[in-house]
This record gives structure tokens, sequence and C-alpha cells, in this order.
């Protein structure tokens, strides 16, 4: 078996570097503990039954893990930062919109002082 090199018409022999394997023998014969196999259900019982099981599992709600639960605290953290946002922006809009109202009034008294004295 020969190899050539990429760059260079090199030729490698590898016949020398050839390991023979051992001789296999026909005496080993692998052992099966056959204790532990379970027989094929009875025929009383439907073979389909693992689809009752697997919709029952799916009603099930799986218990939440630490990481999970800890995800739905900093959820929950960042919720109540966001409603304290909101409730600060509400109330900034209904003081903008006071004062504008306010100063609607002011305007409006100020036309009403411009019309007397004239």
């Amino acid at each position: 078996m020969a190899w050539f090199g990429k760059k260079k018409s090199e030729v490698i022999d590898m016949t020398r570097m050839r390991h023979l394997l051992p001789a296999s023998s026909d005496n080993e014969v692998e052992d099966i503990d056959l204790s532990n196999f379970q027989k094929p259900a009875s025929s009383g019982t439907s073979s389909f039954d693992f689809l009752g099981s697997l919709a029952s599992a799916q009603n099930q709600e799986p218990s939440p893990g630490p990481i999970t639960e800890s995800l739905r605290d900093a959820r929950r953290a960042k919720m109540g930062g966001v409603n304290e946002l909101k409730i600060k922006l509400e109330d900034s809009e209904y003081k903008i919109n006071d004062l504008t109202n306010r100063i609607r009034e002011m305007e409006k008294r100020l036309r009403e002082l411009e019309k007397e004295r004239r």
C-alpha cells in the first residue's frame, strides 16, 4: 500500500508498518443473561395502553425546578419595576394635563381682563 504526497510525487511505503491481527478464537462465546427479560404483556391488556398513559401525563403540570422558579421570581421583580414606571408615567401625564388646563384658564381670564380694559 502506498500513499502519494500532496505537494510532491513522493511515495510512502506503508507495507512494512502493517500489523497482523491476532487469530480469532472460535472457543469464545459471549454469555447473555436473560433472567431480567420481561415477558410480553398478557393478551387481556391492550397493546395501546401506553397512549392512555401519555394522555394523562400531558394533563399533569410538571413541578418547576429551582432554575425555573428563580426565573419566574426575576420576571415578577422586573414586572414590578415596569408597573412602578407605568404608575409614575400616568401620574406625570395627569399632572401635565392638569397644568395645561390651568394655563388655559389663566389665558381665558387674561383675555377677559384685556376686553374689560378696552
